[in-house]
């Protein structure tokens, strides 16, 4: 919405409003899945919280749901106790986070992050400005590079 009203008050076409639209939708979408794997692979003290709060919360992040699509028997078990228990306990962290990478769950994530990147850089295609699409990009990769 922010990306659409700003296209609005600059006087954006309204292609280039539906594009900013999409645009920021789909880097909030990257931002959020980016935030997802920084929850469980990034260093407690640089990423300022405890690592695995996501977990620990009981929250259905990317990751959650695409080991639950993935994950079988035990380790299937595992994660539905999560959601009975509304959360993991903090001793299981490691656990989980070994489960994510064994099912290959971290490189999903990293691809829909990427995905939904070039997504969004897709739609800036439709601006005249280089300049307006230079910022965009800049944005874009400012919130994805980030590790807290």
């Amino acid at each position: 919405m922010c990306c659409a009203v700003g296209a609005i008050l600059g006087g954006g076409s309204d292609a280039e409003v539906e594009a900013l639209s999409n645009y920021g939708y789909l880097v909030g979408l990257a931002f959020q899945v980016q935030d997802d794997l920084l929850d469980i692979t990034a260093d407690a003290s640089a990423l300022g919280k405890p690592v695995g709060g996501d977990l620990l919360e009981g929250k259905k992040t990317f990751l959650f749901l695409k080991a639950l699509e993935k994950a079988t028997g035990d380790d299937l078990a595992s994660l539905e106790r999560i959601v009975t228990n509304k959360g993991a306990k903090p001793e299981e962290i490691s656990y989980f986070k070994n489960l994510y990478t064994n099912l290959g769950v971290l490189e999903d994530a990293r691809d829909e992050v990427e995905r939904l990147t070039k997504e969004a850089l897709h739609q800036l295609e439709v601006l005249k400005n280089p300049e307006d699409i230079k910022m965009f990009i800049s944005l874009a990769n400012a919130l994805l590079n980030r590790t807290k």
